[in-house]
């Protein structure tokens, strides 16, 4: 027998489930659901949730959270499903060689587009979790927060390659700072020019000893399709290993941090801050021939009264 948050299941019952490999975000969506960093989250969202995520940026219970987390199965493996039947609900999720990663209960069923049907429901790890790259550098957000020594941690999602320029930068803000260095490399897409995933780990790590004291940790984190939703969900990962200020990079806005926002996708309580410098980052803000911008931290799980402890390249004001 075996169980999570009251879901216990016999043992044939897994074995005579219908299987499905999710597509490769929802698989990240998955990994990150399994190992706590989307906590509360327990499962993908049911249609309640969804329903009034997209009218209020929240979960059914009032929880804030960015973006929809969904599974789509096909028709014909649904069919095999009863959403009434605990016993008949269970579906397995394998990875692309189709070796068992999870189970969902699933509780709610519906139509989501010809052919395929969603699916919400708690999950839970049946398989060894082994598929993708240095397994080694993979760890859950606990273990991460166990490595990390007391104080600030400065994070950074390391989805491009570390040149000289971004290294230097990364020292500077570490130092001023004073917190240790996290880097989360993102591992479900290829990166930038059609970087594979194993590519880019290897030019991390060859960057390392350029870098202030660090931990690097992998990390499954997909895109789900809008700059500011997935900006605010990266950094709600970051907090949950233990960030507490995240480094803006690349394209990406990851200044952002976890809080209460509406359905746009703006944080509430971040309209009066901006930062005087016009490289900090931002929808519009220049940035360095590098493609990065000039630094710019933020703390990663603090709304804006609480900002206290926050650097940037120019000093930050009210507006």
């Amino acid at each position: 027998m075996a169980g999570m948050s009251g879901w216990v299941l016999p043992e044939d019952v897994l074995r005579d489930a219908p299987s499905h490999a999710p597509r490769p975000y929802e698989l990240a969506d998955l990994e990150l659901l399994l190992s706590g960093a989307y906590a509360p989250l327990t499962g993908f969202l049911g249609r309640t949730d969804l329903a009034t995520l997209a009218r209020r940026g929240r979960l059914a219970d009032g929880t804030a959270w960015p973006v929809p987390v969904t599974l789509e199965v096909p028709d014909e493996t649904v069919a095999e499903l009863e959403p009434g039947n605990p016993l008949r609900r269970v579906l397995v999720l394998t990875d692309p060689e189709g070796a068992p990663v999870a189970a969902v209960d699933a509780v709610d069923i519906w139509p989501a587009r010809p052919g395929w049907q969603g699916i919400g429901g708690p999950v839970r790890r049946i398989g060894d979790g082994g598929h993708g790259p240095f397994q080694r550098l993979r760890r859950n957000p606990a273990e991460v927060k166990g490595l990390l020594p007391p104080g600030r941690v400065l994070g950074i999602i390391a989805d491009r390659p570390l040149h000289r320029p971004q290294l230097a930068q990364l020292a500077l803000a570490a130092r001023t700072l004073q917190g240790h260095l996290l880097v989360l490399i993102p591992t479900t897409a290829a990166g930038p020019d059609g970087l594979s995933c194993e590519g880019l780990i290897r030019t991390v790590l060859a960057a390392r000893d350029r870098m202030p004291p660090a931990t690097v940790v992998t990390v499954p984190l997909a895109a789900h399709g809008d700059e500011i939703r997935d900006a605010l969900l990266r950094a709600r990962v970051a907090a949950a290993y233990g960030v507490t200020h995240l480094l803006s990079t690349g394209e990406s806005m990851l200044s952002a941090w976890p809080g209460s926002w509406p359905a746009t996708g703006r944080p509430a309580g971040t309209a009066g801050w901006c930062c005087s410098s016009p490289a900090c980052p931002g929808p519009a803000s220049p940035r360095s021939r590098t493609g990065w911008p000039t630094p710019c931290c933020r703390p990663a799980s603090a709304p804006s009264p609480s900002w206290t402890a926050t650097w940037c390249a120019g000093s930050c004001r009210r507006g």
